[in-house]
Order: structure tokens, then C-alpha cells, then sequence
């Protein structure tokens, strides 16, 4: 019994197919594990951003209160004088 060369020229292609297109779904899968990885990292650098800022807002917010109450002791202080 003797096979059809045309048959294993197919085969053939087909494996041969069937590999590129595995080693090329393994590197896509490699290629978006490491995009996935850096925009996890991105994502963390943001979050720890958006902490410092909210922190930044309170304390501004603070200081400018402790500004507004020295202003009112400094116009308290002004009344006393003129008087």
C-alpha cells in the first residue's frame, strides 16, 4: 500500500501549519502577559498618585484654614488696638 504523495505533502503543510500557528498564539499570549503586567504596574503608580494627591488636597485644605483663623485673630487683635 502505497500512500499518495499529495497526501503527505499535505500532511506535512498542515503540521507545519498547525506548529507557526501555535508558537505564534504562545508569543502573542507572552507579548500580552508582559503588556498586562506593565499596565497592572501603571495602574499601581496612578493609585499611589491619586493617595499623595487627596493627601495634598486635606493638607492644603488645612492650611488654608489655619490661614482664614490667623486672619481673624490678626483682625481681633486690629479691633483691640484701634480701640
Amino acid at each position: 500500500m502505497r500512500l499518495d504523495p499529495n497526501i503527505i505533502i499535505a500532511v506535512i503543510t498542515s503540521l507545519s501549519s498547525l506548529i507557526a500557528a501555535l508558537f505564534s498564539i504562545k508569543q502573542n499570549n507572552n507579548i500580552l502577559g508582559y503588556k498586562v503586567d506593565e499596565l497592572r504596574k501603571q495602574v499601581e503608580k496612578m493609585a499611589s498618585i491619586n493617595e499623595r494627591v487627596a493627601a495634598l488636597e486635606r493638607d492644603v485644605k488645612t492650611a488654608f484654614n489655619k490661614i482664614d483663623e490667623q486672619k481673624e485673630d490678626i483682625h481681633k487683635i486690629e479691633g483691640r488696638i484701634i480701640e
